[in-house]
């Protein structure tokens, strides 16, 4: 887990990581409400392929009603590739996002 930081002040947080030898997983990016659209969550994404450069497989879990991850993953080059039921336990669907 890393943490953005603005003035010395916490404003968001972004974190990953290694589920094995060349697959990791985008485990989240939040942003404080009063940052926001101030192109934070972009550099964090930007962070994150950075820091899993020349990992073959980079995932996240997202939720379908969750627009703004979705398009913040999709034009970072993450595609949709498959639904899961329930996958972190709290009876919520999880679209799969990868980048290869």
């Amino acid at each position: 887990m890393f943490i953005a930081e603005s003035d010395g002040k916490a404003i968001g947080t972004v974190s990953y990581q290694m589920l094995s030898e060349g697959k990791a997983e985008i485990n989240g990016i939040i942003v404080r409400p009063e940052f926001r659209g101030q192109g934070i969550a972009q550099k964090s994404m930007d962070f994150i392929l950075n820091q899993t450069n020349g990992i073959p497989h980079v995932i996240a879990y997202v939720h379908p009603k969750n627009m703004g991850a979705i398009k913040l993953y999709w034009s970072k080059g993450l595609a949709i590739i498959g639904f899961e039921n329930d996958h972190y336990g709290d009876g919520e669907p999880r679209l799969v996002m990868e980048r290869e």
